[in-house]
């Protein structure tokens, strides 16, 4: 094998590192993460591994959350590409899930809540499942049908669960108790949460939290009438 199609063969890896710094540019600065997508986007036009198909989701998560449809749309469009058909037919529920996202952002409820249940189809894994349930949820609340998606979260077995995804989960909980004014509940979940932050070492998610845990004990202490 001649040098040439070995440099093109590893400039074209996306390795682990590139991959978790990308999440976590994503998860602090998705504007930035964006950019740097639309800057490295080429040099992977033709990596259409498990990686690939990851690096593509990362933006699509940036895309969702800067309301950027185009971006979305764009990149999406990429995965769509027949090269892809043996990654995204594993990794069907993540995608149906991420498109569920991105109806849920633009205020598209109903067409939010099909495709996570059509994800929800997909997949047997006891944590994607939860996390999806977290995820109607959040759409029916958001639709104005909150206790649609409390009685789906009371169906969780918590005690089987992953502690990450059990955390985002009471976080759901909390906020759609809140909603329907079971701040005793809500003041619960929260604090649930917020335990669960603390055995993780999460220091920076207990804080961001405790905006959540006072303003509910506030809300809890409140007289109805002056």
């Amino acid at each position: 094998m001649s040098l040439y199609p070995l440099m093109v063969l590893f400039s074209t890896i996306i390795s682990p590192e590139v991959l978790i710094n990308f999440a976590e540019l994503e998860k602090n600065a998705p504007k930035q993460a964006l950019t740097e997508y639309q800057r490295r986007k080429d040099k992977y036009q033709n990596t259409f591994n498990e990686d690939a198909l990851q690096f593509h989701r990362i933006a699509i998560k940036a895309a969702i959350n800067l309301y950027d449809w185009q971006s979305f749309t764009d990149i999406i469009t990429t995965l769509k590409k027949k090269q892809f058909k043996d990654v995204t037919n594993l990794k069907a529920m993540h995608i149906i899930n991420d498109i569920g996202v991105a109806y849920r952002q633009n205020n598209q409820h109903q067409d939010a809540i099909q495709h996570f249940t059509c994800a929800l189809t997909q997949t047997t894994n006891i944590n994607y499942a939860a996390a999806i349930k977290a995820n109607i949820a959040t759409a029916y609340r958001v639709q104005g049908q909150p206790s649609i998606g409390f009685r789906l979260l009371d169906s969780i077995e918590f005690n089987v669960l992953d502690a990450n995804i059990s955390t985002g989960i009471h976080i759901v909980r909390g906020n759609i108790a809140l909603h329907i004014e079971q701040t005793d509940k809500a003041l619960s979940y929260f604090l649930e949460a917020y335990k669960l932050f603390k055995i993780q070492n999460k220091h920076r998610d207990s804080v961001r939290l405790t905006f959540s845990i006072l303003t509910t004990a506030l809300i809890k202490k409140r007289p109805c009438s002056i």
